[in-house]
């Protein structure tokens, strides 16, 4: 299956314009109160304690309810015959449920050339600037470096697009249930050939809203279904708070940009400025509204592009 060009071409720039306008603000508005009151009825529940989010998933709970999961998001989709890619908790030398073997080998070299760092420093007869010593500092640069990923990586879940591995974060059943569907949704962006790059940092053509907007909404729909399956709201916690903090940033945004006068909505501790992630989130659900959830399945396969 290969996507249409111009899907690949939905730059967050391409895509912050079909935001920027007048026209979704009252759709915007609307979403924004609605989600509001969802969420605030979710909250009061969980205040009272009535919500179950379950025990936290061993190893061997993840591996039997991750088919499940696979398969609603399959149907949901439309796909078939779609790879399982590995998938497991994060561990400091294991990711998606594989060894990675890069992480001992990185710790070792950034150990040593950091002591000879220090050692030639401290020595009388110090050769401070070979290339002995720079080579010492640049691996010992990039071991640090590597060790905030990984440290980074500890607190979220993630999609490597490199090794096709999924990492978890150990949660309970109901918060972390809907996680894999968003991670698997990024495996499958890739595997029907929605190549985005691995490193984002100096790309200027990041797709980083087509992708996560993409990805939560997928995820939104998989909270929704275990809510009604099991009838427990609490799968519904996450996903609805996130989706009213979404809307609300990018109503700011919108507003402020366009120099558009806001409702009086309480909009305490709202970031003004949302982020790539948080725009696709809003312009999923704006899409998803207007023509339906088969615009998840349909922008997969070519058929559909944001409006």
């Amino acid at each position: 299956m290969k996507p249409k060009l111009n899907i690949l071409k939905s730059t967050n720039r391409n895509l912050e314009g079909l935001l920027l306008n007048e026209n979704n603000i009252e759709l915007i508005e609307a979403l924004l109160l609605k989600y509001f009151q969802e969420f605030m009825d979710i909250e009061a529940e969980k205040r009272k304690g009535k919500l179950d989010f379950g025990p936290k998933l061993s190893n061997r709970e993840l591996k039997e309810v991750f088919p499940s999961i696979k398969a609603d998001v399959d149907d949901f989709l439309g796909l078939t015959n779609i790879p399982t890619p590995r998938f497991g908790y994060h561990s400091f030398f294991k990711s998606g449920g594989k060894i990675n073997f890069s992480l001992p080998i990185i710790s070792g070299c950034t150990a040593a050339s950091f002591l000879d760092v220090v050692n030639q420093l401290l020595s009388k007869n110090a050769y401070l600037f070979t290339r002995s010593f720079f080579s010492d500092l640049f691996i010992t640069g990039v071991g640090i470096a590597s060790y905030y990923h990984v440290n980074k990586s500890q607190n979220q879940c993630y999609f490597y697009p490199l090794s096709n591995n999924i990492t978890l974060l150990k949660d309970e059943r109901a918060e972390l249930i809907p996680a894999p569907a968003h991670e698997y949704t990024h495996y499958i962006q890739e595997y029907v050939g929605w190549k985005f790059p691995w490193f984002k940092g100096f790309n200027k053509n990041k797709r980083t809203c087509l992708a996560e907007g993409h990805a939560m909404g997928v995820e939104n729909y998989l909270a929704r279904t275990y809510a009604e399956r099991e009838k427990n709201p609490a799968f519904l916690y996450n996903s609805t708070r996130y989706s009213f903090y979404s809307l609300a940033s990018v109503y700011y945004w919108i507003c402020n940009e366009l120099n558009i006068k806001k409702r009086n909505i309480s909009l305490s501790g709202i970031p003004e400025r949302p982020s790539d992630h948080t725009k696709g989130r809003v312009l999923f659900l704006i899409n998803e509204t207007k023509y339906g959830p088969q615009i998840y399945s349909d922008i997969l396969k070519g058929k559909f592009e944001l409006k």
